[in-house]
């Protein structure tokens, strides 16, 4: 054989030794990628009033408690009429709690332990305002708080007055019973998380003034839910452990406008439509934070064989992974990179005007690798190029990550099991919405985001949506998961 083709030969039986020598590496590394054995969690019956579990949440969800950033657009005496349903729905909170009203949306409980030695305490969070309603788009009067066939309808039954009536309504049940949880508790309710309000921050000053160090903090976030990871089939009990930060950004364009029967070259709509392609075909990092990398170790063993063997071997089908993301968007993208919505366009009023104004907006949210303060600045030098303006609205960076060795959060993890289950995979996650948690990673590295509901993906769309409910049995779960956590601190 000559030399040349003995070198050829010898190369390609190496290539296809190291070709054979990786699929069964891959195939070893699928094969051995299985479920976590977990030791079962044992649970213990809880005995609550399920009728008034049911009953509380239907007379928090009658208070139409809309928040408006223009206070005049509220109505504030429904406001009013929610704080004084608390103390007839929950007279034992009351009268065996400390009540602060820290400025006139944030309501803080404080209820104190038995064990003066444990002198950090739980935080647990809600929120009590809600979005506004197309009433035209529902089947039920949104906030008439309608119970029909074992099915509560009505504005904000999952976000989050649930929460906030299961967390009061198992500690009612638990104080009527003569007992107190060992570990102190405050309970911090805001009435305007869903306009991004300040309220929340002042429970977190009040902390930093008095030198008060949380345990943990829980808040609304993930729930336990169907097919949220590809080839699992299993309910997944997700807990966020980071929040993406968020910014709105707008982009503003002049000009001398007149008659569209005599347009120059480019209107500002046409320049800004350009501007709009440009941001829209940045490219964004993407990355695996460790929240995401725990998820698929924990969910992507469950999965079925081929998704099992791209998370098994992310060395080698990662790129892919973040490839084919980038192109079908969606969570799964969401979770990996920052993204940026455009949401808005406003131009003329009549189509043959040329507008002296123009402008586009967009949503950004933010990975905690990065800032929004760089991000934008990056949006800024680009629109420049294009002689336009930028205005920053409201915007804050992504929160930090909080730890997942922590009793705090194996407490959660077991409630959740012990509540729900123990078919439930319980995993961090990366949560691509906001929550008012995002304040307390100031003070606490121990910052959880979880509802805890069994939810169906269809009640999942419900939220901000049409025809939000859950049924009387989704109800008494949440008070038992907080009833089972109380108990357990």
């Amino acid at each position: 054989m000559e030399p040349g083709i003995l070198a050829i030969t010898i190369i390609f039986s190496i290539l296809g030794f190291i070709l054979i020598l990786g699929i069964t590496l891959i195939i070893i590394r699928t094969f051995k990628f299985k479920p976590i054995k977990e030791t079962q969690v044992e649970s213990f019956d809880v005995q609550i009033d399920k009728e008034k579990a049911v009953t509380s949440l239907q007379t928090l969800v009658q208070c139409k408690t809309i928040s408006n950033k223009n206070r005049e657009l509220e109505d504030e005496s429904e406001f009013d009429k929610l704080k004084s349903c608390l103390k007839s729905l929950y007279p034992h909170v009351f009268a065996n709690t400390e009540y602060t009203e820290l400025g006139d949306r944030e309501l803080l409980f404080f209820l104190k332990g038995t064990d003066d030695s444990l002198t950090e305490p739980v935080v647990l969070m809600a929120h009590f305002d809600v979005v506004p309603v197309n009433e035209s788009n529902w089947n039920k009067e949104p906030f008439a708080g309608i119970r029909e066939n074992g099915t509560l309808y009505g504005r904000g039954t999952i976000d989050t007055k649930c929460s906030l009536n299961g967390a009061l309504r198992a500690v009612e049940e638990i104080l009527i019973n003569g007992e107190k949880p060992k570990r102190s508790i405050y309970f911090a309710f805001s009435g305007e998380e869903e306009i991004f309000g300040p309220s929340a921050k002042l429970a977190v000053d009040y902390f930093k003034e008095n030198n008060i160090t949380p345990y943990f903090v829980l808040d609304e976030g993930g729930a336990v839910i169907e097919n949220v990871f590809p080839g699992v089939s299993k309910p997944c009990g997700m807990i966020g452990i980071a929040e993406k930060g968020q910014s709105v950004v707008e982009f503003h364009l002049k000009s001398g406008g007149g008659h569209a029967s005599h347009p120059k070259p480019h209107t500002n709509v046409g320049i800004l439509a350009k501007l709009a392609v440009k941001i829209e075909k940045i490219n964004r990092k993407a990355i695996f934070l460790p929240p995401i990398k725990e998820m698929f170790n924990i969910l992507g063993r469950e999965s079925t064989f081929v998704y099992r063997m791209i998370f098994a071997n992310l060395w080698i089908f990662g790129p892919v992974l973040k490839l084919l993301s980038k192109k079908s968007g969606g969570q799964m993208n969401a979770i990996m990179r920052t993204t940026t919505a455009l949401t808005q366009m406003e131009g003329s009023k009549a189509n043959n005007v040329i507008p002296s104004e123009a402008m586009i907006a967009l949503n950004m949210r933010t990975l905690p690798t990065e800032t929004a303060e760089e991000n934008i600045e990056k949006l800024t030098k680009l629109a420049s190029k294009y002689d336009v303006t930028t205005v920053v609205g409201s915007s804050w960076n992504p929160s930090s990550l909080s730890r997942l060795d922590t009793d705090g959060y194996e407490i959660i993890r077991r409630t959740i099991k012990s509540t729900f289950g123990n078919d439930v995979l319980v995993s961090p996650y990366l949560m691509t919405a906001c929550a008012d948690a995002r304040f307390w990673n100031e003070i606490s590295d121990r910052v959880y985001r979880f509802t805890p509901a069994h939810i169906s993906s269809e009640q999942m769309n419900m939220i901000h949506g049409d025809n939000e409910n859950l049924t009387d049995n989704q109800i008494a779960e949440v008070v038992e998961f907080y009833y089972r956590l109380i108990k357990s601190l």
